[in-house]
């Protein structure tokens, strides 16, 4: 039963994900909070996250490493999504704009 309930939810995830309904959209979000991720066994570094809302729910994005210096300097996301099969987003890019001087 166990296996069979992961392989229902893969099966939703992909369907979901290979045939989209939408073209892809782009939405520019302002960014709520900042941090870092505790570092692991395998990290070799604490990998960014920032918190934004999107439609009303809060969606925490996770970034690599190599951006841990820009992410907490920004204030605006772009990111770029389309609507899936059976209705839910998928985010395909995220890219972080630094704050204007």
């Amino acid at each position: 039963m166990v296996v069979g309930g992961g392989l229902f939810y893969f099966s939703f995830l992909l369907l979901n994900k290979t045939f989209p309904k939408s073209i892809t959209k782009s939405i520019t979000c302002p960014i709520r909070d900042t941090g870092e991720l505790a570092k692991g066994k395998r990290n070799k570094c604490n990998t960014p996250y920032i918190v934004v809302f999107i439609h009303g729910i809060e969606k925490q994005l996770m970034f690599p490493c190599e951006l841990r210096d820009t992410v907490p300097n920004s204030e605006v996301v772009v990111l770029e999504y389309f609507e899936g099969f059976l209705g839910y987003s998928y985010i395909t890019k995220k890219r972080d704009k630094a704050k204007q001087s």
